[in-house]
């Protein structure tokens, strides 16, 4: 036994052996692993399910003896139901009382709808006597002054010379605003361009005007101006 393994002649034909079993078995692997994923279809391309044979030879049989292949019969639809004797006679002799017509009642006349007047009350302004000057408190920081400013326009700024009112602050331009009467109504005027004038806390355009009231105030910088009322004349006098 041993000298047959040595020889190098078996050896090759043992090996070309278990080659050729080996390529056997893998084509029939491959064989049966196509032959099972082919689908065959008819000319509509609907598949066609493989038959077995018993069954094929069953057809054949059919056929040759002339036996119709039996179809597949319908499903039978359910028979109506038909109602009772005694419930189609109760029907045929029901009767349904006719209830005589209701006379419609008259209906009263509609009266006109009355149409009410909305007026809209217009607040009516009474000429008063017209201020002629406005009584401020000034209050820079910790430090506060109450002043009667009593002509009109005055002018507020650092500029003691040219000023009518003069508050020591930087942030103040020598020239910043100015109290103006126009129309019976006293106004802030912002004259300056580069420092700006608050009214409760509302920036005014530059060189613009607004409406001052009681109870207003007026920023310029770290200065407040609170207006406290307006000055009138005394008609007595």
């Amino acid at each position: 036994m041993s000298k047959l393994l040595t020889d190098p002649e078996i050896m090759k034909l043992i090996i070309f052996g278990l080659a050729g079993v080996c390529a056997v078995l893998m084509l029939a692997v491959l064989f049966l692993a196509v032959r099972r994923n082919i689908y065959y279809v008819d000319e509509n391309g609907e598949e066609i399910i493989p038959v077995s044979k018993k069954e094929m030879k069953r057809r054949r049989e059919a056929a040759k003896n002339g036996t119709p292949e039996p179809a597949p019969q319908p499903a039978a639809e359910p028979e109506p139901v038909s109602a009772p004797a005694e419930e189609e006679q109760i029907q045929q002799t029901m009767v349904v009382p006719v209830q005589p017509p209701v006379q419609p009642e008259e209906s009263p006349v509609p009266e006109e709808p009355v149409i009410q007047e909305f007026v809209r009350e217009v607040p009516v302004e009474v000429d008063g006597p017209a201020p002629v000057g406005v009584r401020i408190l000034v209050r820079v920081g910790s430090r506060e002054a109450e002043y009667a400013v009593d002509h009109l326009p005055c002018l507020i700024g650092r500029e003691s010379g040219t000023c009518d009112l003069t508050i020591s602050e930087p942030a103040i331009s020598r020239r910043h605003a100015r109290f103006a009467l126009a129309d019976n109504k006293v106004f802030i005027e912002d004259v300056s361009e580069h420092n700006g004038t608050y009214l409760n806390g509302t920036k005014l355009p530059s060189l613009g005007s607004a409406q001052i009231r009681e109870g207003d105030k007026i920023s310029l910088g770290r200065a407040e101006i609170s207006v406290l009322g307006f000055i009138y004349n005394d008609p007595s006098a």
